[in-house]
């Protein structure tokens, strides 16, 4: 049977970590594989290089037309430390933002997705700012539908990198804007599966980009300038259970709900009747990362 081709929503806060780059990758690669249609990409900090640096990996990748929008709320993510390599590629390659130009309102973008596409996946895989502010949205020139009405009618998945289910239990996308994740959590009304931390924290990948994908492409400088070494792949397992739901390497939880407690730690109640599942490797940390890998490289072959 021929896999399912989504029409994906990617929602990224890349820049902060390395594994955003790698999660677009994938994406773009299993495009081109026909598992899935990059329908918008929205970016779900603050910083202002996130959407060229987004445009950019896209437009090494043949994708030069993909839309993107930004979160229009200040202080979320954009200090120094939170722009380890977006700021340098969004400077130094041809994208659609430089020199100013600013991005459109992530809501609109998502919502003009939503109301072209007759079924959309949402994968999240950054703070839950712009998905609560989606939810929360009205009625507009694009459709009579709320957020929410959106969201029921056209995204039966939503899947999200976020949680952490051992140790401290305060995952950095879920408390970047708690109150944002706890609506989102509460109010979203289709199925939603979690990459919580410990799915991708041991998995390593990204380290052989610049010998593979060459120095001078955008997503390989990305991991030379954060980690040269090799990333936590958090956000590639996300993409990679989105698109390829019936796989050997993951497998979901029994139904349940996810929620922050008054500590912003995640919290798990399994439930029969729950609209969420979290997922857990089923294959070596090295075998996950080498399927990850190759997915990643793959417009090298």
């Amino acid at each position: 049977m021929a896999e399912k081709r989504w029409n994906v929503v990617f929602d990224t806060d890349i820049g902060p970590d390395c594994d955003d780059v790698g999660a677009l990758m994938l994406l773009l690669n299993m495009e081109k594989e026909g598992l899935c249609t990059l329908s918008a990409v929205t970016h779900s900090t603050s910083s202002p290089f996130g959407c060229g640096c987004v445009d950019v990996i896209c437009r090494a990748e043949g994708r030069d037309d993909v839309p993107i929008g930004t979160l229009k709320r200040g202080g979320v993510c954009c200090g120094f430390n939170d722009g380890k390599y977006n700021e340098v590629i969004s400077g130094l390659y041809k994208n659609r933002f430089s020199g100013g130009r600013e991005a459109p309102d992530a809501v609109r973008v998502m919502r003009q997705a939503f109301v072209e596409n007759d079924e959309v996946l949402l994968i999240a895989v950054g703070p839950l700012g712009n998905i609560a502010d989606f939810l929360q949205s009205g009625p507009d020139d694009l459709s009579p539908l709320s957020g929410i009405e959106l969201a029921r009618a056209k995204c039966p998945r939503f899947v999200c990198m976020g949680g952490m289910l051992s140790g401290d239990r305060r995952e950095f996308n879920f408390i970047v804007e708690p109150e944002a994740t706890r609506f989102v959590l509460a109010n979203w009304p289709t199925e939603i599966e979690f990459s919580e931390f410990s799915v991708g924290a041991d998995v390593e990948t990204g380290a052989t980009l610049s010998q593979t994908l060459g120095r001078l492409h955008p997503a390989a400088l990305a991991y030379a300038l954060y980690s040269p070494h090799g990333r936590a792949s958090f956000d590639q397992t996300a993409v990679y259970q989105a698109i390829l739901p019936e796989n050997d390497l993951f497998e979901l939880s029994e139904r349940g709900w996810m929620s922050l407690d008054d500590q912003n730690a995640t919290v798990w109640a399994p439930d029969p009747a729950g609209r969420h599942r979290w997922f857990k490797k089923m294959q070596s940390k090295e075998a996950v990362g080498a399927v990850i890998d190759a997915w990643m490289m793959k417009s090298a072959k």
